[in-house]
């Protein structure tokens, strides 16, 4: 327990050090966050642990005035908000492929269409439930629910789509590697380039 504990100041390199993290913490970490319906104090809560985990990594003081965009450049590791939103997003697109007569996607598709009109919802705010997190994923992308369906069922490009719009740090490159696949449409290419407006400011 002991070694468990001094592990990340043992000596070894940087590089090893971001392997155990990777390897080993995270998967534990982010298990079954596919189906996490997160808010946006959730989401800074999640990034906060991951910082001070890689601080610990790079031995960086508390009283050390390093930015968070500093360790994030020394480590190359994304945001645990994005990671997680990559993952909504491809799971999204695994049910959007699913066989239709199947009950999972029959049950997303029923929800995508939206209540009866005579339905009535109770009053109160409303819960925050997978589907409104996957379309707060999407809104980079300029999808709606209905059109990253229809997007989904060609699994290549939105498996770029999905790269890109969680790629913030790096999208303009995203956008010139998915500008040049073929399977792409028109429309893909110019909502990448409207997701790189949302991010690069």
């Amino acid at each position: 327990m002991h070694q468990n504990q001094n592990i990340w100041g043992s000596g070894i390199t940087l590089e090893t050090e971001l392997q155990l993290y990777n390897k080993c913490i995270l998967p534990i970490l982010l298990y079954g966050s596919e189906i996490w319906c997160l808010t946006s104090t959730l989401e800074k809560k999640i990034d906060a642990l991951d910082n001070w985990c890689l601080r610990r990594i790079l031995h960086i003081h508390w009283t050390d005035f390093v930015s968070n965009d500093v360790v994030r450049s020394r480590t190359g590791q994304l945001l645990l908000s994005d990671t997680i939103r990559q993952r909504h997003l491809s799971f999204f697109g695994h049910l959007c492929r699913a066989n239709t007569s199947q009950d999972h996607s029959r049950a997303l598709w029923a929800c995508i269409r939206g209540p009866p009109k005579d339905w009535r919802r109770r009053t109160g705010r409303p819960r925050q439930t997978w589907l409104r997190t996957v379309e707060d994923d999407l809104r980079p992308l300029n999808f709606g629910q209905a059109t990253a369906r229809r997007r989904a069922m060609e699994r290549p490009a939105w498996r770029l789509l999905v790269d890109a719009a969680t790629s913030s740090g790096h999208a303009p490159e995203r956008e010139r590697e998915i500008t040049m696949q073929s399977k792409l449409s028109n429309f893909d290419i110019l909502a990448v380039k409207c997701m790189n407006m949302y991010y690069v400011r």
